[in-house]
């Protein structure tokens, strides 16, 4: 097999740092809108369900890209899946 590409682990550095920096000013937002929340226990509530959401949303998308190329990569077992579904 072949190599790593560098353009490829550069680009995924920068995602991460950027990744990092979401994470970070979305504290910092769901921190401010519980300070300023008169029900504290309620805005803690939504903040986390709101943040849980988000997660939840990523970790499919990444899954379903994942698995996207892992039966692309198996030119077989992607013609059988796409049989199944359709």
């Amino acid at each position: 097999m072949g190599g790593g590409n560098a353009d490829v682990t550069t680009k995924v550095r920068k995602l991460q740092v950027s990744a990092r920096v979401a994470i970070l000013f979305t504290a910092i937002l769901a921190t401010g809108e519980v300070i300023e929340a008169k029900d504290k226990v309620k805005e803690v509530a939504r903040q986390g369900s709101i943040i849980a959401g988000g997660m939840i949303g990523g970790g499919l998308a990444g899954l379903r890209c994942r698995l996207y190329a892992v039966l692309r990569s198996r030119p077989v077992l992607l013609h059988w899946c796409l049989s199944v579904v359709m």
